[in-house]
């Protein structure tokens, strides 16, 4: 909205400017009707003439520098204007890269959380099965649970067929 109202202000005149120079015509006018009026000759009426051509010339340079500081003052708000507008598009893409920098990061932390479940689930799994090998093989409490003291995995070794012992 700011830079639609600067490209406005940019392509308009200064406010009052019209009015400014309708009045520098009207007393132009003004003053070559009063020359006419007192005039006693046609030397002293070209020379007044002159001279209030030139005030009116004079008059308009300044209108026009006036018009000059305003395009100015216009300009520097268009390019205000522009900044502004260039800093909100950079915030907003800003915005967007955390929100994108954020999904990343969190499918990624849930991808490391599943994975970790997976290990773990696996880790038991392992351990559930090297606890089966070891009994089955007499690997716990080899020594001395059973009255002839072969433990768990003596007495499952003799029930396979094994020594037990």
């Amino acid at each position: 909205m700011q830079l639609g109202l600067a490209g406005g202000l940019l392509n308009s005149r200064m406010p009052g400017a019209s009015q400014y120079g309708q009045n520098i015509l009207t007393s132009q006018a003004g003053v070559l009707g009063q020359i006419d009026q007192t005039a006693t000759d046609a030397s002293q009426a070209l020379a007044a003439k002159v001279a209030t051509q030139g005030q009116t010339d004079k008059s308009f340079g300044d209108l026009q520098l006036m018009e000059m500081d305003w395009k100015k003052y216009a300009l520097n708000n268009l390019n205000d204007a522009y900044a502004a507008n260039a800093n909100e598009d950079r915030y907003e893409n800003e915005m967007v890269q955390q929100k994108y920098a954020n999904e990343v990061q969190l499918r990624g932390a849930q991808a490391a959380n599943k994975l970790a479940k997976r290990k773990a689930l696996w880790n038991t799994v392992g351990q559930v099965a090297n606890l089966g090998v070891s009994l089955f093989t007499g690997g716990i409490g080899g020594g001395g649970g059973t009255a002839s003291g072969g433990g768990v995995g003596s007495a499952l070794g003799s029930m396979v067929g094994g020594t037990g012992g």
